[in-house]
Order: structure tokens, then C-alpha cells, then sequence
């Protein structure tokens, strides 16, 4: 329930007490993976993201139409195989079931959007259209940060269960999630395909040395074979 938002200023925190012991609860769902994306849009338009990914970082800035639904924070980690096996030793469930990108107001969670069952951007759905081309919900973790001051266009649903889904500020919102999602991708498939024919070239350069090796060896054997101190007769 603890939003890392908060967490990351450290201006909201939450502690266990028992008798004279007492703990910080901490939300280290995300320690685990070191690629993704930062996002902070403001309601003047400014867009600032940083994509980041195992020592690479860059930061980019420019300047949107003023969003509707107000200024928003997102993060969006993409997990690899690593990422996810550490994530399943760590907390004792698989990533699909830490669910997916989820929303907070004021630090607190918005339910039911990000839980396992819940796809409220419809992810999955465009993972199976594309498999090689997109990211599925167990492939990635994020959340995304509003506030009810600053987004007051973001209501509430008359049920409390979530927020209005029927307003035309929620799909822009939504709108502008799968965006941060694709720059995110992007980035990962970009990488994974230079790094296919980075290890292309790896394989086409060894076969070469080897036949290279192979014919050398060829040229020399009869070389080897002379030189062998045998008499004449032997070697026949």
C-alpha cells in the first residue's frame, strides 16, 4: 500500500511497533530491476523522462500539450529473467502476481488498478497481437502518481471503486501511460536487436578464425610432416 513515490522523498513512512521493537515497512518490490523509465509531466506541459538501463542513462525534456487530467509522476521497470528469479526469492510470488502498473493518490493505492487480475491498460492484450514487438504484464512493474488536488479531473467512481473510467481526462490519461510504455519498449527491443547482431557478428567472426585456423593447419602439415626426424622409410 506504501507509495515508493513517497518513499524515494522519504516525506511518508510507515512503521510496525511491538513492546520496544520497531520497524520501518519498506517497499523494495523494485530493487530488483535496473532498467526503466522515469516520468514527471507537469500541468504546464513540461515533459522530463530518463531512460535508464544498467549503467546507461539518458534524460530527455520537451514540451507537450497541458494534459487534461493534470501532472502526474510514472516509473515503469522492465524485469528480465534475473530480475524476475531474484524479485521470486525475495518476496515469495512470481512478478504476474505482484500484478502490473499500478496507480496511487496522495501515496495511497487506488484499487483495483495494477492488481494480477486487473490489465486496466489492456497490456496483455496487445502482447499477444505482437509478441516480439511489446511487453507483457509479467514482463514489467511500475506505478504512476496522482494527487486529488492537482488532478481533481481523475474523480472517483460513484461505486468508490476507482476512478471515473467514463471521462474523457481517464482514457487521456491512460493514453498517456501507454506512451511512457512504448519509449520504454522502444528502448528494450532496440537494445536486445543490436545486441542479437553484436553476438551475429561474434559468431560470424569465430567460424572465419576458425576456417582461417583450419586452412593454415592445412598448409602446414606437409611442413610438420618433413620436419618429423624419421627415417625416410618410416615416414613412407
Amino acid at each position: 500500500m506504501i507509495s515508493p513515490f513517497a518513499q524515494e522523498k522519504n516525506d511518508f513512512n510507515i512503521f510496525i511497533k511491538f513492546d520496544d521493537y520497531q520497524e520501518k515497512i519498506v517497499n523494495d518490490s523494485f530493487e530488483y530491476a535496473t532498467t526503466g523509465i522515469d516520468v514527471n509531466l507537469l500541468s504546464s506541459g513540461l515533459l522530463e523522462y530518463t531512460i535508464f538501463d544498467e549503467g546507461y542513462e539518458k534524460t530527455h525534456s520537451l514540451q507537450v500539450k497541458n494534459p487534461s487530467f493534470g501532472p502526474i509522476e510514472v516509473k515503469i521497470l522492465y524485469l528480465d529473467a534475473a530480475a524476475k528469479r531474484a524479485f521470486a526469492r525475495r518476496n515469495g510470488i512470481f512478478t504476474r502476481e505482484y500484478g502490473n502498473i499500478k496507480l496511487f493518490r496522495d501515496n495511497f493505492r487506488i484499487l483495483p488498478y495494477g492488481e494480477m487480475e486487473n490489465d486496466w491498460l489492456g497490456i496483455d492484450n496487445k502482447h499477444a497481437q505482437a509478441v516480439f514487438r511489446s511487453l507483457g504484464t509479467r514482463d514489467i512493474m511500475g506505478y504512476a502518481q496522482i494527487t486529488k488536488e492537482n488532478n481533481p479531473s481523475l474523480k472517483d467512481a460513484t461505486n468508490r471503486q476507482g476512478l471515473n473510467e467514463d471521462a474523457v481526462e481517464f482514457a487521456e490519461f491512460k493514453e498517456f501511460i501507454w506512451k511512457v510504455l512504448e519509449l520504454l519498449q522502444e528502448h528494450i527491443f532496440n537494445r536486445i536487436k543490436s545486441d542479437a547482431e553484436k553476438q551475429g557478428k561474434v559468431i560470424e567472426t569465430t567460424v572465419d578464425d576458425i576456417k582461417r585456423d583450419l586452412s593454415s593447419f592445412r598448409k602446414e602439415i606437409p611442413q610438420i610432416y618433413d620436419d618429423i626426424p624419421l627415417p625416410v622409410e618410416q615416414k613412407n
